[in-house]
């Protein structure tokens, strides 16, 4: 969908008029529109009409069936009491409409099916909750991370008798569910999928309390256990976090329209408007999961939504899964999965390029919790962001070894693509992998090493069929760099390491690539070159360890770039090409002269053609690079590679397409986690 987003408002109460319609009449300024509003009361009709101050631009409906005849109505935003909700939203998405809904996304699980059932390719159903985006569930996360999660928990609510605009003529377990839909996303967004409602016989690791105690007070504590009794307290209504150390903080922005109302609309629109399904936030399945979970808390029976496989936005593909837990993950991959076409891993998407057209995509956004961290490893979810975990490590005063620039991107991705930072006494992040959890075909394989020596101490099979089972343990070199190719990641544990500071300085200087660089390189802890070919200029960029006086290392720590090469850089640019090979460091001096030589006759006068030059190391045996990772170019385990790339304005000026030919034919080892490559798949223990 391009241009303006044709809204029509169906259901125009005071929610409507106190909520959306204020955060409506921002969003035009990005495209978004009201064309239509629709509600049986004229009074109301003309209330909405004016709170959003487009009077002579606003037709009104009495009648939702003349509403969706109007052709600029492309997205319509519902906002019902109960008892009319279920049938405006199948109406909606039956006429081809894509549809935001308040929470709950169902009453019911039949109701929910319904409304599933009616999801048509190129049509989106999205549900607005706003405790997905409210600022103190969301820091809570933050501190649940920095803590030595533990693996089990149960959660009490209190309940108070709701009340509210959805609630007329409810039953009692509906509302207990238009409140516990609320706790349900809290508790999934910290802790994980619910696989089991009910206290655990043994007594619970942790233990989460919600108390209602009227309209406006709710408060929650998070009881963590693994370390002895700690507890973390938020108060919604006073906006409150108590930390487990006894500080407070007031969490600014979080009452409740404040509180993640306003972000959910235009989250839900934004994802519209671009076609996209990369935040699973305001996802029709997540609404549906956190109803299983309040029904059950209502005393209905827990039952699990299983296979939940949404139409794709993306015009790549037809299916879109997010799986939140192992047995999601086993289900999508299985061989009873209601897709039977070719299936793609997609990550967060941060080079901003198509991944790979499938039939099914298999998103891991909603695996994003950082399950524990000690002084030498930590063991996170393959949708936990880079930036993300950065910020749970630097708490512990802790660090991954080396990193790269771009840090939206999952661990689970980043890992996959052999992503890296450039230094030559340190490889990519796919070598500092101790264990990686992966699903594959069904089955869901667990392998691991030893911290210090390296060792493979498991490689298992662990399906549901039968007891775990010794597998190839060539497996694990294999699923460190695969390019989604060996399955799809649930966990990783990491080898991490004390932080430490770190001082920049850059050097610019003109003449060929030689070996003087190459010794600089070695004698920095982390180097990054900007070669100019057309000019044979270059920009060094150097991080020396510094405990004194430097930066702690994030990964971030070149930035912001000297002048000379900031104003050398393309600006402003939405959408990137990037291509890597690497070589061994020993060869760089020759392969840069010869690179210069082959792509300067293809360089047009408006073209500021800039290469860079990265470096890494190769891990020592027994366990070297991942052979589809950059640094498997090595000679030997323990050398150094250097790697040229390009990150140029897509699509590539005709030069880049020389650039890889070069390259490519003098036998350098591509980067297969950029540009258009991808490694040919192979059995277990083959390249990937």
């Amino acid at each position: 969908m391009d241009g303006v987003v044709g809204v029509c408002l169906v259901g125009c109460g005071w929610y409507m008029c106190r909520v959306h319609c204020a955060s409506l009449r921002k969003l035009r300024k990005k495209g978004v529109r009201v064309v239509a509003v629709c509600s049986r009361r004229a009074e109301n009709r003309r209330r909405a009409v004016r709170k959003l101050g487009l009077i002579k631009e606003i037709t009104e409906y009495a009648s939702l069936g003349a509403a969706l005849r109007d052709p600029r109505v492309e997205v319509c935003v519902v906002a019902l009491p109960r008892s009319a909700a279920c049938d405006a939203v199948v109406a909606c998405l039956l006429a081809g409409k894509h549809v935001i809904s308040e929470k709950p996304g169902a009453w019911s699980r039949e109701e929910g099916e319904r409304c599933w059932s009616a999801l048509r390719r190129g049509v989106t159903w999205r549900v607005l909750e706003n405790w997905a985006f409210k600022p103190g569930v969301r820091r809570v996360a933050e501190i649940l991370d920095t803590l030595d999660g533990p693996r089990r928990y149960e959660f009490v609510v209190r309940q108070r008798p709701p009340s509210g605009w959805r609630l007329d003529e409810c039953s009692e377990m509906e509302r207990v569910i238009d409140v516990c839909v609320h706790v349900a996303r809290a508790v999934r967004a910290w802790f994980g999928e619910v696989e089991v409602l009910g206290r655990h016989e043994t007594g619970a690791v942790g233990r989460i309390d919600f108390e209602w105690s009227d309209e406006d007070r709710c408060s929650c504590d998070v009881w963590c256990g693994g370390g002895g009794e700690r507890k973390v307290t938020y108060d919604v209504a006073r906006r409150v976090i108590v930390l487990v150390d006894g500080q407070k903080e007031i969490v600014a922005g979080d009452p409740w329209i404040e509180g993640g109302a306003k972000e959910a609309l235009a989250a839900a629109l934004g994802e519209i408007s671009r076609n996209g399904d990369e935040a699973p936030e305001t996802s029709a399945e997540e609404a549906l999961r956190d109803l299983a979970v309040a029904q059950a808390v209502a005393g209905a029976p827990f039952r699990r939504l299983r296979r939940f496989v949404a139409p794709a936005a993306t015009p790549q593909h037809t299916w879109v899964a997010r799986p939140r837990s192992a047995r999601d993950a086993t289900d999508v991959s299985g061989p009873t999965t209601i897709v039977s076409g070719p299936t793609t891993i997609v990550g967060a998407s941060s080079w901003g390029r198509p991944s790979k057209p499938a039939e099914l995509a298999v998103r891991a956004s909603l695996l994003d919790r950082v399950l524990g961290v000690c002084d030498g490893a930590c063991v996170v979810e393959a949708g936990v962001t880079l930036r993300r975990l950065v910020r749970a490590l630097a708490a512990r005063s802790l660090c991954l070894p080396s990193l790269p620039v771009f840090q939206n991107a999952t661990i689970g991705g980043a890992i996959a693509t052999g992503s890296h930072g450039s230094s030559a006494h340190r490889g990519t992040l796919s070598d500092d992998v101790l264990a990686i959890d992966i699903v594959r075909d069904g089955h869901r394989f667990w392998l691991a090493r030893d911290a210090a020596g390296f060792d493979i101490l498991a490689a298992y099979d662990s399906s549901d069929d039968g007891p775990a089972r010794r597998v190839d343990a060539s497996l694990f070199d294999a699923a460190r760099a695969s390019v989604g190719r060996m399955g799809f990641i649930l966990k990783l544990a990491l080898a991490v390491v004390p932080a430490y500071r770190v001082k920049r300085r850059h050097e610019t200087a003109r003449g060929p690539i030689d070996e003087t660089l190459e010794k600089k390189a070695l004698d920095a802890d982390h180097a990054w070159v900007h070669w100019f070919p057309s000019s044979n200029k270059h920009v060094a960029l150097f991080l020396d360890v510094d405990s004194a006086g430097g930066d702690l290392y994030d990964g971030r720590n070149w930035f912001p770039y000297p002048k000379d090469l900031a104003n050398a850089l393309p600006r402003d640019v939405s959408s990137f090409y990037s291509a890597q090979y690497s070589v061994p460091l020993d060869d760089l001096s020759a392969a840069a002269r010869d690179l210069a030589d082959a792509i300067r006759p293809h360089l047009r006068d408006d073209d500021d053609a800039v290469i860079e030059i990265k470096f890494l190391r190769a891990p020592e045996e027994p366990v070297g690079a991942a052979p589809c990772a950059p640094n498997a170019a090595a000679r030997a385990p323990g050398d150094r590679v250097a790697c040229f790339n390009v990150y140029v304005p897509a699509p590539p000026p005709p030069w880049v397409t020389f650039f890889e030919r070069f390259l490519q034919a003098r036998g350098a080892h591509p980067h297969y986690g950029k540009g258009g490559l991808f490694p040919p798949k192979g059995d277990a223990g083959a390249v990937c």
